[in-house]
């Protein structure tokens, strides 16, 4: 009996021993899942006379290729909030041992002082075996844009005759700094090739394009406005969205034209359509919002959403 007993108390603890494991494994598994994506946006400098020039680093790494993929990358509209983005750098990405760490650069300026808040849309990624998507939200930055002061400038100063350099005689000491020089730039680009293999993305389908457009949609949807303030910030993003696509989906300057000017072409394209017609009312209403200081009611702002969403589902680009 007691062997049968002891037996039967070492099954058990043995039992207990790998479901702790198990669950032990599960948990460490679902940690590094969960903590291992890092987003962040980097400024090379947040304070800047008007008309200069920041460097925004935008940067995801640490990103498991074999499990995730991006659903869509960091939105900053070409101009918010006194912010202009002048230029975009393509993404890059480099892959290391199953990971893989994506940087874009964007150049950016303002010509308003102030201090002004970047606006964007986080990255969100999607999970190949569970099917969920994750966001990851970086955190909020604001660049401070002085005005020049030019009261205290004098004139220029008068031009002088260019000065002659005496010519060196050391020819073979110019010959081997530039041999070394070259030496050193292929060493750099040989280790480089080596370390980094590019990852080729390809251009987005129309099809993508418009996932991802209701994509945005559905995420301003699931953050109504609750106060004032908010309305406007919210009719502006339903704005800025669906001029950016429209120009994706249209090869229409659509972020640089008036809303008078976007609806006609629009119409040259599209016709009269139900849809469209609620869709060019919806940009009058952004207008309206945003100049004129209108308030719709939270059933207009969930309707204006949905207006939206309507019209890039069913409409043929």
């Amino acid at each position: 009996m007691n062997q049968f007993h002891n037996i039967d108390y070492s099954v058990s603890l043995l039992k207990r021993a790998c479901n702790a494991s198990v669950i032990g494994s599960f948990f460490i598994l679902l940690f590094s899942v969960a903590s291992a994506q890092t987003a962040t946006i980097n400024f090379d400098r947040d304070k800047i006379l008007i008309g200069q020039q920041i460097r925004v680093e935008l940067k995801l790494k640490d990103v498991n290729a074999d499990t995730f993929a991006i659903k869509y990358w960091y939105f900053l509209p070409d101009t918010s909030n006194h912010i202009e983005v002048i230029k975009r750098d393509a993404l890059d990405s480099v892959l290391d041992n199953g990971i893989i760490t994506y940087i874009q650069n964007i150049y950016i300026t303002s010509f308003d002082s102030g201090i002004w808040k970047l606006r964007y849309t986080p990255v969100v990624l999607y999970n190949r075996y569970s099917n969920k998507s994750i966001t990851l939200n970086s955190e909020q930055y604001q660049v401070e844009v002085l005005p020049v002061n030019v009261t205290g400038m004098n004139d220029y100063n008068a031009l002088r005759d260019i000065a002659e350099v005496p010519e060196r005689d050391s020819i073979w000491k110019n010959l081997w700094g530039v041999l070394g020089a070259f030496i050193a730039f292929a060493i750099a680009y040989l280790v480089r090739k080596i370390r980094r293999k590019k990852i080729e993305i390809p251009p987005l389908t129309t099809k993508a394009i418009l996932q991802q457009v209701l994509d945005r949609l559905e995420y301003i949807n699931h953050n109504q406005p609750v106060n004032d303030l908010q309305v406007k910030q919210y009719y502006l993003r339903i704005d800025e969205v669906c001029r950016y696509y429209i120009q994706q989906l249209m090869n229409i300057d659509a972020l640089q034209k008036t809303t008078d000017e976007l609806i006609l072409e629009m119409k040259a394209r599209l016709g009269e359509e139900r849809l469209s017609t609620e869709f060019y009312q919806l940009l009058r209403l952004c207008d309206v919002v945003k100049f004129a200081k209108y308030k719709p009611d939270s059933a207009q702002n969930i309707h204006s959403v949905t207006t939206a969403i309507n019209f890039f589902k069913h409409t043929t680009f």
